[in-house]
Parts: structure tokens; C-alpha cells; sequence
């Protein structure tokens, strides 16, 4: 009896201990900016989405296009410092019970030479064809081609070309290392949901996109589930604190003690983690 009960305890520890060690993924979702001011603007607003130029890779008429969305990753602070390098050394870390409540939703990772990639461009192609076939009378097509966008805006390639800012360079880049979870407003928000998405590389034109995102389309957040509130340097942890403190109106005196718990700094995870 007593050796069966040992094999079984044994047994439930080696569980118990692959069952932690299979575990690849945070329990919090990461947003990063590269800014204090725009840390503390969403701490006293919401999650508000702006365009970002990515590669169209699903057409060949175009070669980027503007995607209106809020990115967050799913990396432990334990692996997050190649992440910062391109994203800078400030964020929130909200829960993922959060994130999936408020449609926020991993992407897919693709690589170009899938079969998935050739039936994007033969649908697209062929909606848009129809819609230059019928010289746009057809209102009824439009609404379909915006449909495919909105899923193509939830596909990423597996790597490619991405700007560093900090090293002010050109650099390949493994999406896919970033575990990107995205939230793209619903199409029903936009005033021209046919218009949403938008095409080109101009960073001046994109800069205009961001004037039609209105304050509904943002993420709203109760500051029970904000797991993290990171700031660059030690120096600025006090900074934020008072910045945090003097939030009138939005937050309880117990959420704001609540949200200075959560400080840390990214010297202090790179040392500690």
C-alpha cells in the first residue's frame, strides 16, 4: 500500500510539474509604446487603436495597406527584451480574461508560399473584378471585399522587413516570435465601414487615417485587470505613482492604490527576470 501510494504521489508531481513547464504563453497580454505620455494617456482614457502599415500580402495591385487596431503580445516578461528593442520599454500587462471579454484575438501566422495566400488573391480578385464589371452600381459587393480585408487583417506573415527605430535601420524581423494578440474595431463603429481599411505607404496619409478613429472605437478597462503598469528607467516608477494619483474623476481612491501596486520598470525586470 505504502509503495503504491508513493508511485501515485510521484506520479501526480511529475504531472503537476509538466503541467507548469508546458506552459509557453503569459497569463497577461502586453501592450508596448515607446512613450511616458503615451503610457499615462491610456491609463486615463482607454486602448485607443491607430493605423499601422503593414504588407498587403494578400494582393499584388497593392504593395501596403493601414490596418486601424490595438496590438498586444503574449510574452513572458522573462523573454520580453528583444520585443522591447523594436516597441519600446513602456506598457501596460492587462489579463487575458480582459482581452478575450473585449474581442481582442491571437492572429495567424502564415508563410507566403501557403495555398491559404493563393485563395485570398483569387477571392479578392475576383470581388474586385465583379465590382469594376459592374462600375460600382452593384452596392451589394463592396460590404463582401471589406468582409475579406476585416480577415486578412487577423493574417500576418511569418517573418519579414520591419523598421527599428531604435537602431534606425531595415532589419528582418520573426513575426512570429511576438505571439501578436490584435483588436481591429468592429466595422459597425466606422462611419464608412467600406473605408476602414486603407492603402498605400505614405506615413503622412496614415497620420490622416488616425483622425477618423473616434473615441467609442477605443478599449475601455477597469484597473482590476491591469496586471502591470511598466516604465523604462527606476527613476520614473515615482513619476507615474503621482501621475496615477492625480486621475480625477475616472478612478476610486482604492483603484488608484490598486494601479501604484503594479508599477515595476524595465531595468528591474531585465535584472530580475
Amino acid at each position: 500500500m505504502f509503495l503504491c501510494n508513493f508511485v501515485c504521489s510521484f506520479v501526480e508531481v511529475l504531472t503537476h510539474k509538466s503541467t507548469i513547464m508546458s506552459v509557453l504563453s503569459a497569463n497577461t497580454l502586453f501592450h508596448f509604446t515607446k512613450s511616458k505620455e503615451n503610457l499615462t494617456s491610456i491609463l486615463k482614457s482607454n486602448f485607443r487603436p491607430n493605423y499601422c502599415n503593414e504588407r498587403a500580402y494578400f494582393t499584388d495591385e497593392y504593395p501596403n495597406w493601414n490596418i486601424p487596431m490595438v496590438c498586444f503580445c503574449d510574452i513572458p516578461l522573462s523573454q520580453i527584451k528583444e520585443h522591447t528593442s523594436w516597441y519600446g520599454e513602456y506598457a501596460i500587462g492587462i489579463t487575458k480574461k480582459w482581452a478575450i471579454q473585449n474581442n481582442v484575438n491571437p492572429i495567424l501566422y502564415i508563410n507566403d508560399n501557403i495555398e491559404l495566400i493563393n485563395t485570398l488573391k483569387e477571392n479578392l480578385k475576383f470581388l474586385l473584378d465583379l465590382r469594376d464589371k459592374e462600375n460600382c452600381i452593384n452596392s451589394n459587393i463592396q460590404p463582401y471585399i471589406t468582409n475579406l480585408f476585416y480577415q486578412c487583417a487577423y493574417i500576418k506573415p511569418y517573418e519579414g522587413e520591419q523598421y527599428n527605430h531604435k537602431q534606425k535601420q531595415v532589419k528582418t524581423k520573426r513575426f512570429y516570435d511576438e505571439r501578436e494578440w490584435r483588436y481591429i474595431p468592429s466595422r459597425a463603429k466606422f462611419s464608412e465601414p467600406n473605408s476602414m481599411f486603407r492603402f498605400g505607404n505614405d506615413s503622412f496619409i496614415k497620420g490622416g487615417f488616425n483622425s477618423y478613429i473616434t473615441d467609442d472605437l477605443g478599449l475601455s478597462f477597469e484597473p482590476k485587470y491591469i496586471n502591470y503598469i511598466i516604465v523604462s528607467k527606476e527613476k520614473e516608477i515615482l513619476e507615474i505613482k503621482r501621475e496615477i494619483e492625480m486621475i480625477k474623476g475616472e478612478y476610486s481612491r482604492n483603484d488608484v492604490e490598486l494601479l501604484t501596486t503594479r508599477i515595476i520598470s524595465m531595468e528591474r525586470i531585465k535584472e530580475d527576470f
